[in-house]
């Protein structure tokens, strides 16, 4: 096929190629389910007196699956877009801002091309092969130019916000993950990095079949299970709507979040304190903190503050943990992860991985700080990242995967809990007190 091409010309073709794949993967997908969650629920109820009938509830779900699916079919096959997360990645300016990411996106002309094809696609079909949800909700049979534009403009107006979430979720997988992936696959031989992107490609497929099987087969069940189960218990809706119910659910689900957010900024808010009256008395120098709330919630990019004793200099970050049941697992790599477990009393229903990257390069000794902190610190025993695999808890790398997951096994021991001077991977871990009282003795350097 590409005999007869310069080197430049396949590039260029298969480039083409590859966003015809990217557009019909995510557009022609879309459409398909747009018209399934229309078609589907009329067909199954169909009535051999009454015939056809279409049902506000139905169009509903069918509207809020229909949006649920453009977003995770656009940050999907954009996380997988390789070109666009390389040039995000080697991007010589930080991409921080709003504006800064919409110029990003909109600097590609793949892009700008994709958005233009869509609306001139959507002008061209009828509103029944695109969003027939849509116009049989808000459009009536006698709709004029007038109502038709405005609708016209509104649903890509809808579908234009939800593009943008979908392409900022994946450039936020591109600055945790996929950068941290492209540094280690640069160390990688040419041959391990041509099974690499055949494992990614192999990912990518798997991913998507999956998303759209968990869509198409998901939309059933939404469309007539849930509906079936909030009928069954329609006393008990109609109980909840007295004021006096309502209000205190709420507030039985609002209270303990607000309450372990307020006890964390609180206990930040101590620590920054007695951190900087510990440092004027010490005479030591203390940076500005970095994000200090905002870290209670993620960890930000880089060190959080440094501390000069002299000649010495820490650099030091904080990470916090709300909870304080659930332990916090430090890797290596710079990578940490909760095992989130859920229980019905004492039985055990389930669990998933909740993973995040801490690591960030310095000169100086890197110190780890939580605050809060919770019961448990641990470390997976061993040599390498993750622990042996007859271990309880252990976080396996799968390879055709691209963050680390925490698996249940049988054994009970599995981790080793983590002291005030512990050091994994060259970040040496504190509590927040522990941290004040070793940088009180000036005993941090002793290893």
């Amino acid at each position: 096929m590409f005999d007869e091409l310069t080197k430049e010309e396949i590039q260029k073709t298969k480039r083409v190629l590859k966003f015809i794949g990217r557009f019909l993967r995510k557009y022609l997908t879309l459409f398909l389910f747009s018209v399934y969650v229309f078609v589907m629920p009329v067909a199954a109820t169909k009535d051999p007196i009454l015939g056809f009938s279409v049902t506000r509830g139905y169009v509903i779900v069918g509207i809020i699956l229909e949006l649920l699916m453009f977003y995770s079919l656009t940050r999907l096959v954009t996380v997988y877009n390789e070109s666009e997360a390389l040039r995000f990645i080697k991007s010589e300016t930080p991409i921080r801002r709003l504006t800064e990411k919409i110029k990003f996106i909109f600097e590609e002309k793949e892009n700008v091309i994709e958005l233009a094809s869509v609306v001139i696609l959507f002008l061209l079909l009828p509103f029944t092969a695109t969003v027939p949800c849509f116009e049989w909700l808000f459009l009536k049979a006698d709709s004029g130019f007038i109502d038709k534009s405005i609708f016209t403009l509104t649903i890509l107006a809808v579908f234009f916000v939800i593009y943008l979430l979908g392409y900022f979720s994946a450039i936020a997988f591109w600055d945790t993950k996929e950068r941290q992936r492209q540094s280690d696959y640069n160390d990688l031989s040419e041959n391990e990095q041509k099974k690499l992107k055949k494992a990614d490609k192999s990912e990518y497929h798997k991913t998507f079949w999956a998303l759209v099987a968990g869509y198409f087969l998901g939309s059933i069940g939404l469309m007539f299970i849930i509906p079936a189960i909030l009928m069954a218990f329609s006393p008990l809706l109609i109980l909840l709507i007295e004021p006096e119910v309502y209000v205190s659910v709420i507030l039985l689900i609002v209270v303990p979040v607000v309450y372990r957010h307020a006890r964390a900024y609180n206990k930040r808010k101590k620590f920054i304190k007695d951190l900087k009256e510990l440092c004027r008395k010490k005479r030591y120098v203390v940076s500005k903190v970095k994000d200090p709330y905002k870290s209670l919630f993620r960890p930000v990019d880089g060190e959080s503050f440094n501390v000069r004793i002299g000649e010495r200099k820490y650099s030091c970050k904080l990470i916090a943990t709300q909870k304080r049941s659930r332990p916090l697992y430090i890797m290596k790599n710079g990578m940490g992860g909760w095992l989130i477990t859920f229980r019905f009393i004492n039985v055990y229903l389930f669990s998933y991985t909740k993973t995040f990257d801490f690591g960030w390069e310095s000169d100086s000794k890197k110190v780890i700080i939580v605050n809060p902190v919770p019961q448990k610190v641990l470390t997976p025993k061993g040599t390498h990242i993750v622990p042996q695999e007859e271990t309880d808890f252990y976080i396996g790398p799968n390879t055709n995967t691209r963050k680390p997951v925490l698996t249940r096994t049988k054994e009970t021991s599995y981790a080793d809990e983590l002291d005030n001077g512990d050091i994994i991977d060259g970040y040496e871990f504190y509590t927040a007190t522990g941290f004040l009282n070793a940088l009180e003795r000036d005993v941090i350097d002793k290893d």
